[in-house]
């Protein structure tokens, strides 16, 4: 049986030439240890000649964490975070391979196709059989805090501040009455809900009363 490890590794050395690691750059090295990982499960340039299909990518997140410079040398992970009979959801994460820093995140879902009909189609059985044993190598490897980030421009008006904190501030009250009314018996409780009413209803009659 493959050792998938928890996760696979991968090394890239000469990440750029022109000092500058452009970002399209990290898409590149993502995709070849991608291939790498997933060559593991069957799904590699062999399994295209034979089965006449491979597997798309429908959408991928990138979240750019440090720059790398020409010359670094990387370590990459892949992780498989689900799968299922036509797809499968991964995480990848760039590191400087000597000083250990987080470069970069990139998570993606793919899906199955067929090249005769260019649909979707269900993975073969040994192939989900992979999938099956390299999801349960990494079920336990801790999952980046960048998956599932919506990307976005978060602002908030001042009304919406002061009702948020209006809405905290009027918890810690009820919070706060709670624990002095818990106590009480429903005979007590009953009359301060009477005396409550009753004195309203004299606050209101004057009221009247003065227009």
């Amino acid at each position: 049986m493959t050792d998938f490890g928890a996760p696979f590794i991968g090394s890239i050395k000469q990440v750029d030439y022109n000092g500058h690691f452009n970002m399209a750059y990290y898409g590149v090295l993502f995709d070849r240890t991608g291939d790498e990982a997933f060559d593991l499960v069957g799904l590699g340039a062999d399994y295209v000649k034979r089965h006449n299909a491979s597997f798309f990518t429908l959408e991928a997140h990138f979240t750019y964490v440090r720059e790398l410079a020409a010359g670094d040398s990387v370590r990459v992970t892949v992780q498989l975070l689900d799968y299922d009979a036509k797809r499968f959801h991964y995480v990848q994460e760039m590191f400087h391979a000597q000083e250990g820093w987080l470069s970069c995140v990139m998570e993606a879902i793919c899906m199955h196709v067929d090249f005769a009909t260019k649909k979707s189609s269900p993975f073969p059985d040994e192939v989900r059989a992979r999938l099956a044993v390299m999801r349960a190598a990494h079920k336990d490897v801790p999952v980046p805090p960048q998956v599932g980030h919506r990307i976005g421009i978060v602002s908030y008006s001042l009304w919406e501040i002061l009702g948020t904190i209006a809405v905290v501030l009027a918890a810690v009250v009820v919070a706060e009455l709670w624990e002095i009314i818990r106590p009480l018996s429903a005979v007590t409780l009953a009359a301060l809900v009477c005396l409550f009413f009753l004195a309203r209803r004299r606050w209101l009659s004057n009221s009247r009363s003065k227009t």
